[in-house]
């Protein structure tokens, strides 16, 4: 479990075809002090297992699946990607609760750098909008956003300077895709009073 305020970036040194799904290098710099084989860490939104470390360089193993759902196996060398280590009893719960498990790939529609914020807006297959509420939460390639206007299959957040300088969202520009997470409690309360209306 996660909270989506990111707490580093890391960097692809490889990303290699490994038993029908993908084997993964990163660096983590710092960060790996903190981290032991075998633990979760979010990139880019998706829950990893740590599966060795060596100075500031981890491995991941891939599923087929995962690299199918999200945006793992489009990531190239030397690109840059959110990294939060999994939350625990004291942590501080910035954000909302993420799970790391990516619901759908979106695709940023548009994305204006202004001052004091900058707006994204992202569209989504038309069939998530049901999890989708003004003012709710969504994981954006692992940060926890607010979401500002939300339409058919098109959402807006607005980003304080400090989300963007601080994540892969400097880099981000029109077209690139992303992985989401929508809200857990949201997707509940969905099957929740949806089983509840068939009975």
């Amino acid at each position: 479990m996660f909270t989506g305020l990111i707490q580093g970036l890391g960097r692809i040194n490889s990303l290699s075809p490994h038993n029908e799904g993908a084997l993964a290098s990163l660096f983590v710099g710092a960060m790996s002090s903190e981290i032991s084989i075998g633990d979760s860490i979010s990139v880019n939104g998706v829950c990893s297992t740590v599966k060795t470390i060596s100075d500031d360089i981890i491995t991941i193993d891939y599923l087929s699946e995962t690299l199918k759902k999200t945006t793992i196996g489009s990531l190239r060398d030397n690109d840059a990607v959110n990294l939060e280590l999994a939350m625990t009893l004291n942590t501080k719960m910035g954000g909302h609760m993420v799970q790391g498990h990516v619901d759908c790939v979106g695709r940023i529609e548009s994305f204006e750098l202004k001052d004091p914020w900058s707006v994204v807006c992202i569209e989504f297959p038309e069939d998530f909008g049901k999890f989708l509420v003004e003012k709710g939460s969504i994981s954006v390639d692992g940060v926890s956003l607010t979401l500002v206007d939300v339409q058919k299959s098109l959402f807006s957040c607005h980003l304080i300077p400090h989300t963007v300088e601080n994540t892969v969202f400097s880099n981000y520009k029109k077209d690139d895709k992303v992985n989401l997470e929508f809200d857990i409690v949201g997707k509940y309360l969905y099957k929740f009073y949806s089983q509840t209306q068939k009975n």
